[in-house]
C-alpha cells in the first residue's frame, strides 16, 4: 500500500466522522420560536447536561476538523513531493506556423530596391 492510499482511507474516514458531528450539533439559537415562546420547558438540570454534551460535541468537531485539515496538507505534500513540478519551456513544431502571424522570417519587401 501506498502512503497516499493509506492517507486517502484515513481521511474518508475522518471525513465521515465529521459530517457525523456536525450533523448531529444543535443549533445556535432556536429561532424566531424559541424567541417568541421564550426558551424551553428545560429543567435546570436537564440544560446543564445538554450544555455539557454540545460544547463536548463542538470541542470534537473542531479537534476533527483540525485533523482533515492538517491530512490534506498532508496529501498535498505528499503527492508534490512525488512528482517533478519543474517549469520547463514549452517547445513550438517548427513546422507549424505562427497563429498571429507574427512571424519574425517574413519577407517585407523593404531590401528589394531596385539598382538602375
Amino acid at each position: 500500500m501506498t502512503t497516499m492510499t493509506i492517507l486517502g482511507g484515513i481521511l474518508i474516514a475522518v471525513s465521515v466522522i465529521l459530517i457525523v458531528l456536525v450533523v448531529l450539533q444543535e443549533g445556535r439559537g432556536r429561532g424566531l420560536s424559541g424567541a417568541i415562546s421564550g426558551g424551553s420547558s428545560d429543567t435546570f438540570l436537564g440544560k446543564s447536561k445538554a450544555a455539557t454534551k454540545e460544547k463536548k460535541r463542538a470541542k470534537w468537531t473542531v479537534v476533527v476538523a483540525s485533523v482533515f485539515a492538517a491530512l490534506v496538507l498532508a496529501m498535498y505534500i505528499v503527492s508534490i513531493s512525488g512528482n517533478d513540478y519543474e517549469y520547463k519551456e514549452p517547445t513550438q513544431n517548427p513546422a507549424v506556423s505562427d497563429v498571429a502571424g507574427d512571424d519574425t522570417t517574413a519577407d517585407t519587401g523593404a531590401d528589394d530596391a531596385v539598382s538602375e
